[in-house]
């Protein structure tokens, strides 16, 4: 009786471990997803700044090759759009893990079986069911997770993409006086020959306080 039960406990706490592990993975993965795409603020996410430190060293190993400037924006004009891309994928990736490990705390006889059945469920795919309510019942909530993932992409990416374009604009507008690469004595030499030093001070980024020809005068990417 004893020996038997020398065997149970543990494997009733590596269940138990496991269904909390993979619980504790998905919640974190829509926590991640909701401060990322939802929150109208800007919120730093930790799992969202890993996948962009990560994004960044790769591209980093890219720009070893580029040797010009021209190069280098480039390869850097990917950085962002291709990042963004990652993110469902990484997340995905992760809440597939995290049922994978509920699925098997459950009683699914292999990590195999479990990870078919967390596919199949996450893409909304059916080809691969498990027998029984609680089991039926998380094949629910990750089909359900997975449409929400989607569903989160498609709706603000559009929102994403115009805050880059809008970025770009400003960008583009900064390019014409201080030059490409930029220089800020071409900055400097532009807006003292135009008389928009004396307006709106250093490259015009400031002027006096409550002066309407200041603000008037102030370059559109600096508002």
């Amino acid at each position: 009786m004893v020996f038997c039960l020398r065997g149970i406990v543990p494997m009733a706490f590596l269940h138990i471990l496991a269904f909390l592990s993979g619980l504790t993975l998905v919640l974190g993965t829509l926590r991640s997803a909701v401060r990322t795409f939802v929150v109208p603020r800007s919120i730093n996410d930790r799992v969202t700044r890993t996948i962009f430190q990560v994004s960044r060293w790769l591209f980093g190993l890219r720009l070893r090759c580029a040797h010009t400037y021209a190069a280098r924006d480039g390869v850097m004009a990917f950085y962002a759009p291709v990042t963004l891309l990652c993110l469902p994928l990484v997340w995905v990736a992760v809440v597939s893990v995290g049922y994978t490990l509920m699925y098997w705390a459950l009683g699914v006889a292999s990590w195999q079986s479990g990870f078919t059945v967390s596919g199949s469920s996450l893409l909304t795919l059916g080809f691969a069911t498990l027998n029984g309510f609680p089991t039926t019942l998380l094949t629910f909530s990750e089909a359900t997770i997975g449409l929400l993932l989607v569903a989160l992409l498609i709706a603000y990416l559009p929102t994403m993409y115009a805050a880059f374009s809008k970025r770009e604009m400003a960008v583009t507008l900064l390019e014409v006086r201080a030059g490409s690469p930029p220089r800020r004595w071409s900055c400097y030499r532009d807006t003292t020959g135009s008389g928009m030093w004396r307006n709106s001070g250093s490259c015009g980024l400031a002027g006096r306080a409550g002066s309407p020809s200041s603000t008037r005068r102030t370059p559109r990417w600096r508002r």
